[in-house]
């Protein structure tokens, strides 16, 4: 059991999906290679039911490599006020990139009419997943987002179209190339 519950503990970390409660990391045992194969095929079985029930915790976020989606396997990016973020579609949602920038400064308008996206904001600073610096935030880690649109109101601090917002290297809209397929 100590063997299982220390191999969840790494891959649902090396996930990074869901923040982690567990008050001390498991340590690591030695069994032999015989009882260690038969363990690995039990995990296998409970990762496949812990997805088939709709939890992805053991699922890295970049899924990239297995689509044959073209939207899905370029980078889009923002730049506006001095800041730049990266991030690429999934059959998830949108993926803002670790290093991507955010604007450090909330519209007005945000307050009022996007309330949701604030509390948002506001706890992905709390985890430090967006961190302080200088006059602008930095991602600490990739981030899932619902949709572009949402991935793009964090980073630029107002309301905004994410379909339309994020360019790819020659300048086209995520919308547009979504037209194109």
């Amino acid at each position: 059991m100590k063997y299982l519950e220390k191999r969840l503990f790494d891959l649902a970390k090396e996930a990074n999906r869901y923040e982690l409660e567990n008050a001390t990391i498991p340590a690591k045992t030695s069994i032999s290679e015989a009882d260690q194969a038969e363990m690995e095929e039990f995990l296998e079985n409970v990762k496949l039911t812990v997805h088939t029930l709709g939890f992805k915790l053991f699922e890295k976020i970049d899924k990239r490599q297995t689509q044959n989606i073209p939207s899905q396997s370029q980078d889009y990016s923002i730049s506006t006020k001095g800041i730049k973020a990266t991030g690429f579609l999934t059959t998830e949602g949108f993926v803002v990139k670790q290093g991507s920038q955010a604007l450090s400064e909330l519209a007005p308008s945000m307050e009022k009419w996007a309330k949701g996206y604030v509390r948002l904001r506001e706890k992905l600073i709390a985890e430090n997943i967006l961190k302080k610096e200088g006059e602008h935030y930095i991602f600490t880690s990739d981030q899932l987002f619902s949709s572009p649109s949402a991935g793009a109101v964090i980073v630029m601090g107002r309301n905004a179209n994410g379909m339309t917002e994020w360019k790819d290297e020659n300048g086209k809209s995520l919308a547009e190339n979504e037209a194109i397929e």
